[in-house]
């Protein structure tokens, strides 16, 4: 099993970069693929950091409007409320609201499978992302 320079193994390091994607965010993903990209010399690995950083650009580019237009239909809502007494636009941002859930748990199933492919430096295949990969990475 090949190691990193951390001196743990690339699919351990590769899981870490999923998971580490789902559960803390931007900030931390970006960092741990920079450490990625800038020191580390497994092509495998480098296409992980790529691939979960991606990933979590497109979950979040996915959920924005389906977050966004319960957020604009609650603000109708209350106003309508306000002036008028009663009517309004929840059923609306219910349904939004259900979408934008749905996405997050796509998301959270994609990337746990991720994490748990990696830890045998496999993966599965998500089209268009690595489309991307390929056409970006030399």
């Amino acid at each position: 099993m090949q190691k990193a320079r951390l001196g743990v193994s690339v699919g351990l390091l590769g899981s870490a970069m999923y998971l580490i994607s789902l559960f803390s965010g931007f900030l931390p993903a970006v960092v741990l693929a920079g450490y990625v990209l800038l020191c580390e010399q497994n092509v495998w690995l480098k296409r992980c950091a790529v691939k979960a950083v991606s990933l979590l650009v497109f979950f979040s580019l996915l959920q924005a409007p389906f977050q966004l237009i319960p957020n604009t239909s609650s603000m109708v809502n209350n106003l309508i409320f306000t002036l008028s007494g009663g009517l309004g636009a929840l059923s609306t941002a219910t349904v939004f609201t259900t979408i934008a859930g749905s996405v997050e748990i796509i998301k959270k199933v994609i990337f746990i499978i991720l994490g748990i492919k990696a830890l045998k430096q496999k993966t599965i295949a998500v089209p268009v992302i690595d489309r991307l990969i390929q056409e970006h990475m030399v």
